[in-house]
């Protein structure tokens, strides 16, 4: 028993020390897109290393709460998904200051490729909504949510009142809406659009044998 006790022990760290070297890494990166986009005079350019930089922070995002909470198998998403808006209000505040972010998130955790891919769905669409739904000086709220519907699936719905998206948008071809949809595909999904008024994208997929 002391053996087994010793070798649980020393994969823990392991483990920890894993999650604590790629949160660095991502991190690392996510500096050094800053400093590239520092020299950019170009702010359509800027702004694209602005979106990696996001999403970078979101995959590391995943690997710190990880690392915090001492579990390696599973995110609490309610937290995860907290943080990650709050980061997104913060960035953008400058093109949306009066929009709110209001997250509504059930007691679910997530394994750590559907925490990766939902975290990631959740940081394009806030990040869309917060740059192109509300052109200044409009008000308006962001509605993140994820629960356990009746039939037993998770649904995660990011919705806006803002302005709906733009005429063509089933048809386009977005890096953005892609992502989403490969993402959705990911986690083996239903993605449903809805635009005007605002826009609402419902993605609800199975719980898995790792979620809980």
């Amino acid at each position: 028993m002391a053996l087994e006790s010793a070798a649980l022990e020393e994969k823990d760290s392991l483990l920890k020390e894993v999650h604590h070297r790629v949160k660095n890494n991502l991190q690392l990166i996510n500096s050094l897109l800053n400093l590239q986009a520092s020299r950019i005079a170009d702010p359509a350019v800027a702004e694209l290393f602005a979106e990696s930089r996001n999403r970078i922070r979101s995959m590391a995002l995943v690997h710190e709460n990880l690392y915090r909470a001492g579990s390696y198998a599973r995110i609490t998403m309610a937290d995860h998904v907290q943080t990650l808006c709050a980061h997104l209000q913060r960035a953008y505040a400058s093109l949306a200051s009066g929009i709110a972010v209001k997250v509504d998130v059930e007691d679910i955790a997530l394994d750590l490729d559907r925490a990766v891919s939902l975290g990631l769905i959740v940081n394009e669409l806030v990040s869309n909504a917060l740059k192109h739904a509300y052109p200044p000086p409009a008000t308006g709220s962001i509605d993140v949510s994820l629960r356990r519907a009746a039939s037993g699936r998770f649904v995660l719905v990011v919705a806006d009142d803002g302005i709906g998206l733009p005429e063509g948008w089933q048809t386009g071809d977005t890096l953005g809406l892609q992502l989403v949809r490969d993402l959705s595909d990911q986690l083996k999904g239903r993605l449903e659009i809805v635009s005007m008024p605002g826009s609402r994208f419902e993605i609800s997929f199975d719980t898995g044998a790792a979620a809980w």
